[in-house]
């Protein structure tokens, strides 16, 4: 009986980790083949885009080669083919594994991949967008637009990284409701602001308005 209890979960579990060996075997070979395939596709791809597309030449004749630090944005990109590239094949490694839930889980999580690539590149284009108009505003002459500049860039960095999160389905209504309700707190206060300064900047000048609007009142109907 004791036997029996021991020696038959010890069977399954060695039974299981012999049908597993064969698929584990054939998913490393996967890996292995995929981080070479996407290692040379990554280096194309960032030979491309430095010597034909020349990206990162245009970028900096735009005065846009720093909007990402000192990273560039060839070396970005091909990362990210490259793991674009490779994930595909840990999900082909991971339907080989026959491990159940953790592949069930690799599985979900690499058909999750392409909104959160989609999601980088997203704020990648808004860094670039918020540099590329601030940069412009800065250079203006009018002092209120250079200060829109200063102002501009972290307002679109942040709607973008509020877009992204939405993108790889985090919830950001809250977030959104709360945007809304500043900017509706602040418009109203601006609006209350310039209608208060007109009021005391004209309080002398209305009685004499007043006056005049109704001499010509008077005028009209003789």
């Amino acid at each position: 009986m004791i036997d029996e209890m021991i020696l038959e979960p010890t069977y399954r579990v060695l039974s299981n980790i012999l049908l597993a060996i064969p698929g584990i075997i054939y998913a490393a070979i996967i890996i292995i083949f995929g981080w070479i395939i996407a290692s040379i596709i990554k280096k194309i791809a960032k030979k491309i885009l430095i010597k034909i597309i020349k990206i990162d030449t245009h970028l900096k004749k735009h005065g846009l080669d720093d909007a990402l630090g000192d990273a560039r944005l060839s070396n970005v990109l091909s990362v990210l083919i490259y793991w674009w590239v490779f994930l595909v094949f840990i999900g082909e490694a991971a339907l080989q594994l026959n491990l159940g839930m953790i592949s069930n889980l690799l599985i979900r999580f690499i058909s999750w991949t392409p909104d959160l690539m989609y999601a980088i590149l997203l704020v990648i284009g808004g860094v670039y967008l918020a540099d590329f108009l601030t940069d412009k505003l800065k250079k203006s002459e009018n002092i209120w637009v250079d200060r829109i500049g200063f102002i501009l860039e972290p307002v679109i960095i942040f709607f973008v990284v509020l877009i992204s999160l939405d993108q790889i389905g985090i919830d950001v209504s809250l977030i959104m409701d709360l945007v809304r309700i500043m900017i509706l707190s602040l418009s109203l206060g601006i609006a209350l602001a310039i209608g208060l300064s007109f009021g005391l900047g004209l309080k002398d000048e209305t009685p004499k308005i007043w006056k005049k609007m109704k001499k010509e009142w008077n005028k009209k109907r003789k």
